[in-house]
């Protein structure tokens, strides 16, 4: 396998377990890092951006499923929980640091979709988190 077929596989892999459907772990950045022969310090950046693209995908599957409750039910929300959900707007991308979680980070994504949360700012720390999170790796192994 050339070098581009594993960053590209690499990509698809990551892009996959960052997706909320699946439910999975990414293996191929553990696997480059365990044989080697790979520079790591790219494979971490291509796993980051392909989690972060699914992240990307998870929050506008999150924003949708808002949309569908807000058309589908007319009933009236309590006060309570409408001052629930406006804090939950105002620091709801506070969750998105665990999104380096591997499969509770997919979820997290799709709940700061659902509350409305900023885009830029949960995409901005899923990217930051991950790319930490695959230096550290790196670091240490």
């Amino acid at each position: 396998m050339s070098p581009l077929e594993a960053y590209l596989f690499l990509l698809a892999d990551s892009f996959v377990a960052g997706l909320v459907l699946p439910a999975k772990q990414a293996i191929v950045f553990p696997a480059m890092t365990i044989f080697g022969g790979y520079n790591l310090y790219l494979a971490g950046l291509i796993s980051t951006i392909g989690i972060t693209a699914a992240a990307s995908l998870n929050w506008v599957f999150g924003k949708m499923l808002r949309s569908l409750k807000k058309n589908g039910s007319a009933q009236k929300q309590s006060e309570v929980f409408r001052k629930i959900l406006e804090r939950l707007k105002k620091y709801g991308y506070l969750a998105a640091l665990l999104g380096f979680i591997p499969i509770l980070g997919s979820f997290i994504t799709v709940f700061t979709g659902i509350v409305a949360t900023s885009f830029v700012r949960v995409i901005s720390i899923v990217f930051l988190v991950n790319l930490i999170a695959h230096s550290l790796t790196i670091y240490l192994s």
